[in-house]
């Protein structure tokens, strides 16, 4: 590989509460890397036909279904023909990809997910790492995203995993056992002094809400996870006010967990004041 920088545009809007996270992600995983924006395909067009720069990797922002018409997709790829591509889906667009193939499968990842596919898609473009192709399955884009498997714990840090559903407890037990941890399994909040907490938050509620708010409270330096079906922005920063450290997309990659957790540090916690 070239030790030229990797050029990275953002295309779309991303200064939207759901796409933030997306854009704030580049600082850490391409601290080096040439980033640019279009707000449109005809900006993108412009830096591409007037300016001469190509782009590596393309990031697109789409917050409702039909944002980009097929004309506007075909248009683009033809543009940059070997760029690699990543649309990021918002809360909107949960359907897409039932009723509307506008995208190649291949490039699209839900908002709450991209974070795993953008960082796979920078070891493609840094150390020649396999890449996805455009004209993969649903079923191959699936198999891609969730074969990376999990670093492993060294230190057999206990985990306690919380939540109502026994087969997702028990298949968090599995995972996390696998990576080197030592788990406690239960249905309801323990009052512990406890280092690493899973704590599956489906169905969000008030209640649940002021549940993990009083064990924080009995907790304060647990690092609590929380996979979460439904991540979108809001109910996000519902569940960080109420005591939450991180949360995790449930249809993430199950190594975004396990990295969670081994990479935290417990001997350095700040959060922020929580919610009454």
């Amino acid at each position: 590989m070239t030790d030229a920088p990797i050029r990275i545009l953002m295309l779309g809007d991303f200064a939207t509460a759901e796409m933030q996270p997306v854009d704030s992600m580049l600082g850490r995983w391409a601290p080096s890397a040439d980033v640019r924006s279009a707000g449109n395909v005809d900006a993108l067009a412009s830096l591409v036909n007037d300016d001469g720069w190509y782009a590596d990797l393309v990031i697109v922002a789409q917050h409702w279904p039909d944002e980009f018409t097929p004309a506007d997709v075909t248009r683009l790829l033809e543009l940059l023909p070997l760029a690699r591509w990543v649309c990021c889906r918002g809360a909107w667009c949960e359907s897409d990809g039932h009723n509307r193939s506008v995208w190649p499968a291949a490039c699209c990842v839900f908002a709450r997910c991209a974070e795993t596919r953008i960082r796979a898609e920078l070891a493609v473009l840094e150390t020649g790492q396999a890449a996805l192709p455009l004209t993969a399955s649903r079923d191959e884009v699936f198999a891609h995203d969730h074969t990376g498997g999990w670093s492993v714990c060294e230190n057999d840090a206990p985990v306690l995993v919380i939540g109502p559903d026994r087969r997702y407890r028990q298949m968090l037990r599995d995972v996390l056992a696998s990576a080197g941890f030592v788990v406690t399994d239960s249905a309801v909040p323990i009052e512990q002094n406890c280092q690493f907490v899973v704590w599956d938050t489906d169905p969000w509620s008030p209640e649940l809400s002021r549940s993990i708010a009083a064990f924080r409270a009995s907790n304060p330096r647990a690092f609590i996870v929380a996979p979460m079906n439904f991540a979108h922005a809001e109910t996000v920063a519902q569940a960080l006010a109420s005591g939450v450290d991180r949360v995790l997309a449930k249809l993430d990659d199950l190594s975004r967990l396990t990295d969670a957790l081994r990479e935290h540090d417990p001997q350095s916690v700040s959060r922020p004041e929580l919610s009454p």
